[in-house]
């Protein structure tokens, strides 16, 4: 297998002239453009803007061929190690790289150029490193002798003193194609026969935006074909049963809601853990190794390693992460303590709408004297109203009781609250509204920021860190909170209503309670989660894809017609006022290296500053946010399908909508990311192992405790047959039996978790074979010791010029055996180098790209072989006359008495 793979043909012709923009305060530096231009890449600058005045905006471009094959070279070897030494130089074809990889082949070229002037940006490009490292021991920076040497190219390298030019980096970052995105999403969103998310448009999305972006969405298409039959058959079990045989629908409830939460979340983990690996066996990202720098922008500290006698960047020297660690107990309790103060005052708010009687019943009440306390409401001569015999009533005292009757106060027009008919439903439907913007929004947003800020404060070294860190909090807290709301309907006020009113009266907090007391068997499980389910998950969906896509939409426009006022005023524009003796020498400098200014890009986009630097300020699209709110999806589906048969059927709508507002996010309403070779979804996928395994008990609980389906499997039949209400009766079995039930069931879960990922495989047997292919490879690659395919007599020479300064004998050579090596190669070399600028430690570093001090002998071979394919290499080393002089210093050390 390739790595990474390269398809052909998909992409004829990117509309995209130069996909990589650089965003500067000012002007920039000669220095800085002289480097780019020797980097082999292809500089354009924009002109700016009124709004744009204090910027200048460069366009880069490494589309020549040679270029790119060489950076991909370079790539492989340096994050596939397994195919070190054995990789076939890349083949020289029109359509080889994607739009993704050449955008990622081009950000590695400018880091490496921008290393060698002492620039290091991040590869958002947001912020500039550290000014320099701080001493732990003195608080301040170290002297030069003692700053970290090793050299991990490209992603780190020893800190230095910030520069002008470091500080003037505003952003980098790859330019839309909105050519290409307003065909795909006219495909994708708008096209009728194309409604599926299909794996063209997932290799089209992984070839324009990278394998993370591609990653996400072959993962709603892989759980949108799992939710999808799972939808149908809840669906027809539903219809089937609940209007026409009640006691069945309630036996088979517990049977569905098991196996979804058992079988069906087991199984679609363990499949897309098998799709993930083929996928990322065919992309060849299985075997990449990219370790990106934390975008957070980490502190470190230098401090001495007595291992490697060596000063070592230190990302957490103040033992951040354990404080971490012992916050999590505190701060779980403080949330639990928010989340009873937010959920408890909405429940009792639902809760009084569903006691009130309606307002028939209420006027009896007062008019008859049951609601003042003279008339015993036990009285069989009293004639009740049609439903409005209190039998179910647990009367509070008389002085609670209301004087009067107000509608959607104390009482309400309708008795029960159909869907779309009645004021009840409308009123219960405004709460869950509500509860929607407060649960979904300010409390969800809240708690991302907060596990956002104690992922930061731990200090990752890599984004990978960072990402899984954030991802544990994220779901852990997520998880607990979204649910609390139904979980304290079901296990608090379901069997413990009455109790917790009582507690409240006590309290003094009478305004909260019921007036007409509480009423056993009115909460339904079925009823308290549709509705609120419904609406928050519809406002989420609003708030999510919606109000993005609107906003999107409504910026495009006035983006079409801000481009047609702007061609219409440039007839009508006065000559240009003379420039300042800065922007002249500017103009000299760009005259002298050909670098083209452009009004607009050249290309039919048609950018100009001012939208340049709009999209530079816009925040880059992650799937992070996305991925949990799937997983809170999946939640929902494997906990109360048992309670609401048709939570799959409402997800798989909602999927519907929410990955055409995703694609329209990615577009238009966030910032293009920067390509990521990424083999998985990261964390993501331990927590979608988590999602059954928490489940198991939420479903035992909800049928022996909440649901009242446990009664229709009694023998002696003590659930009330003549109604279809799924509330339990407390009355019919004690809390032993309903305990035993819950733990027999939740034995039963658990085994059919473990059982299905002992029997299946989450590694299919294409993958194993390719694996074992590769091995074999790798043994090979071992075998001859990594060395690449160059021409024997050059090899043979520097291996007696590797030995010869190998003076201690281990088979690699230190930086100052490296160092006494290429400085002597330079010296008995006859023509000097082209350009100065790179120095020996550079290009130690540059060698030095898999992150190991000592350099082994086929890093030696595999750097100086390609010097004639490396564009900066060339100006330090002279690529035809390297082979002879390395020759003549191999015959200056076999026969020194001779030279």
């Amino acid at each position: 297998p390739s790595c990474p793979s390269s398809p052909r043909g998909l992409f004829s012709k990117d509309s995209l002239a130069y996909p990589l923009a650089m965003v500067l305060k000012g002007h920039p530096s000669p220095q800085l453009l002289s480097t780019l231009v020797s980097a082999g890449l292809q500089v354009a600058m924009l002109e700016p803007t009124k709004a744009t005045a204090e910027n200048s905006i460069l366009f880069l471009n490494a589309r020549a061929h040679g270029l790119l094959v060489e950076e991909q070279r370079k790539f492989l070897e340096e994050r596939c190690p397994t195919r070190r030494g054995l990789l076939a130089d890349v083949h020289s074809t029109k359509h080889l790289f994607t739009p993704a990889q050449e955008i990622r082949l081009t950000e590695r070229i400018l880091n490496r150029a921008l290393t060698l002037i002492n620039l290091k940006p991040t590869p958002t490009g947001t912020r500039p490193p550290p000014d320099a490292v701080e001493d732990t021991e003195q608080g301040k920076s170290p002297p030069t002798s003692l700053r970290p040497e090793r050299c991990t190219f490209p992603s780190y390298l020893p800190p230095r003193d910030a520069t002008e030019l470091e500080q003037s980096i505003v952003a980098i970052f790859p330019l839309h194609d909105e050519e290409w995105n307003k065909a795909f999403l006219k495909d994708y969103c708008l096209s009728l026969h194309s409604t599926r998310i299909t794996q063209q448009k997932i290799e089209l999305l992984r070839h324009q935006f990278g394998e993370r972006v591609a990653m996400y969405f072959a993962f709603m298409q892989h759980y949108q074909r799992w939710l999808t039959p799972l939808a149908i058959g809840c669906s027809l079990f539903y219809f089937t049963l609940r209007f026409v045989d009640w006691s069945t629908y309630m036996r088979g409830l517990p049977v569905v809601g098991t196996l979804t939460a058992s079988v069906w979340g087991t199984l679609m983990a363990l499949f897309w853990d098998r799709k993930e690996k083929t996928l990322s066996l065919q992309w060849g990202t299985d075997e990449i190794e990219e370790e990106l720098p934390n975008p957070n922008h980490p502190h470190w500290e230098a401090q001495y390693n007595p291992t490697t006698k060596q000063m070592e960047r230190t990302y957490d020297p103040h033992n951040r992460r354990l404080r971490v660690s012992l916050a999590v107990l505190p701060v779980v309790i403080v949330n639990m303590v928010i989340m009873l103060t937010i959920c408890v005052p909405f429940v009792q708010w639902y809760v009084v709408g569903k006691m009130a009687p309606s307002c028939q019943c209420c006027r009896f009440y007062l008019e008859s004297g049951v609601g003042n306390g003279t008339v015993d409401w036990r009285n069989t001569s009293i004639p009740y109203p049609p439903g409005c015999r209190p039998d179910d009533y647990a009367f509070f005292d008389v002085e609670l009781r209301p004087t009067k009757c107000q509608a959607w106060r104390t009482c309400f027009v309708s008795p029960k609250n159909l869907v779309f008919v009645t004021d009840r439903w409308y009123y219960i439907l405004f709460q869950g509204m509500v509860l929607g913007l407060v649960m979904d929004v300010a409390q969800c947003e809240g708690f991302k920021a907060i596990t956002a800020l104690m992922a930061r404060y731990e200090n990752w070294q890599f984004e990978k860190e960072y990402l899984h860190s954030l991802t544990r909090k994220r779901f852990f807290f997520m998880w607990y909170n979204m649910y609390f709301w139904f979980f304290c309907i079901a296990f608090l006020f379901v069997p413990f209503g009455h109790q917790v009113q009582q507690f409240l009266c006590s309290l003094g907090l009478t305004s909260l309670v019921p007036v007409w007391g509480w009423r056993h068997n009115i909460i339904n499980i079925d009823e308290a989660f549709v509705t609120p389910l419904v609406a928050t998950q519809s406002i989420n969906l609003f708030v999510e894809s919606f109000i993005p896509a609107a906003a999107a939409s409504l910026a495009w426009r006035a983006k079409v017609k801000m481009r047609a006022c702007r061609d219409h005023l440039k007839t009508l524009i006065s000559p240009r006022s003379p420039l300042s003796p800065r922007s002249v020498r500017l103009v000299e400098v760009t005259s002298s290296l050909n670098i083209p200014t452009f009004a607009v890009t050249p290309d039919s986009n048609r950018y100009d500053a001012g939208e340049i630097l709009k999209q530079s300020q816009m925040t880059p699209y992650s799937p992070s946010s996305d991925f949990l709110d799937m997983l809170m999806q999946l939640g929902y589906v494997c906990n109360f399908t048992l309670a609401w048969s048709l939570c799959s059927l409402t997800a798989c709508l909602n999927n519907f909508i929410e990955v055409r507002g995703d694609a329209l996010k990615l577009c238009f309403a966030f910032r293009r990311p920067m390509p990521c070779y990424d083999a998985d979804i990261g964390s993501w996928k331990q927590s979608m192992y988590f999602v059954p395994i928490l489940a198991v008990p939420v479903t035992s609980a909800l049928v022996a405790v909440s649901t009242g389906q446990l009664e229709h499997y009694v023998p002696w039949s003590c659930a009330n047959q003549h109604t279809t209400q799924m509330v339990p009766d407390m009355q019919c079995l004690g809390w032993a039996p309903r305990l035993f039930c819950i733990l027999v069931l939740q034995y039963l879960g658990f085994g059919l978790i473990l059982g299905l990922r002992a029997w299946i495989s989450t590694t299919p047997k294409a993958v194993e074979r390719a694996t074992a292919d590769r091995r074999t490879l790798l043994l090979r690659a071992v075998r001859d010791n990594y060395i690449p395919h160059v021409d024997e007599t050059f090899k043979r020479d520097l291996s007696v010029v590797f030995r010869h300064f190998d003076t201690d004998g281990d088979g690699k050579l230190d930086r100052a055996e490296a160092t006494t090596l290429l400085n002597t190669i330079q010296t008995v070399s006859e023509s000097p180098a082209v350009d100065q600028m790179l120095n020996t430690s550079d290009i130690l570093c540059y060698m030095n790209r898999v992150g190991t001090d000592p350099i082994p002998f086929g890093e030696l071979v595999s750097t100086l072989a390609h010097t004639g394919q490396d564009v900066l290499l060339q100006r330090h080393f002279t690529a035809a006359e390297l082979p002879a002089t390395v020759h003549r210093l191999a015959e200056s050390i076999q026969h020194p008495k001779t030279q």
